[in-house]
């Protein structure tokens, strides 16, 4: 995706990746100020799903220019065969609202549903659920600022002998996090 853009899913929208080899949406922003916002929207990929791969299902890297990103009642469940979202730039803002991680693998790499190093993330009204990856079960944050208000982590963990069994905040970034509940998230190590 090069170009603003808004998706509005009507009644049940759902999009299968379930046999997608290279499932990757990428958003390189073409110009200052690029907008892509998704709403109403189910993305699933099946746990038997014959194709796995340690990558992310929406890459925001390397961006040019301004990018904001919204998600709004969108259902991310990725049956444990790939990352969820990757940010690497700090001009990079995202906005996630009454949706759902569920199932994103990080394995491979930290944070199963959100990789942030950089940029700005704003989540409201969203839960976080059954997530794995190396660190940061659902969320790995290292640069840039995280805010959270009124979410729901559960049962999201990590593999390694790293920490953050739902979230890791790195000591480069900032994070405020306002009545959210965390149950049942695991880490063998801290966090």
């Amino acid at each position: 995706i090069d170009k603003s853009i808004v998706i509005i899913g009507l009644d049940d929208t759902i999009i299968d990746y379930s046999n997608i080899e290279d499932p990757n949406i990428n958003v390189y922003p073409s110009y200052n100020g690029m907008i892509v916002k998704l709403t109403n929207i189910d993305i699933f990929r099946s746990e038997e799903s014959n194709i796995v791969n340690e990558t992310r299902l929406i890459d925001l890297d390397h961006t040019a220019d301004s990018l904001f990103v919204t998600f709004d009642n969108i259902n991310l469940d990725l049956g444990f065969t790939i990352g969820g979202i990757w940010i690497d730039d700090n001009r990079v803002v995202l906005n996630i609202n009454n949706s759902s991680l569920t199932k994103c693998s990080g394995v491979g790499g930290d944070g199963g549903a959100i990789s942030s190093w950089g940029g700005t993330i704003n989540i409201d009204n969203s839960s976080f659920d059954n997530n794995i990856s190396n660190s940061g079960g659902a969320i790995l944050k290292s640069q840039g600022s995280l805010n959270i208000s009124n979410c729901s982590f559960t049962n999201n963990s990590h593999t390694l002998a790293q920490e953050g069994g739902a979230i890791l905040i790195r000591t480069e970034a900032t994070a405020y996090i306002n009545n959210s509940e965390f149950s049942n998230n695991y880490s063998p190590n801290n966090g």
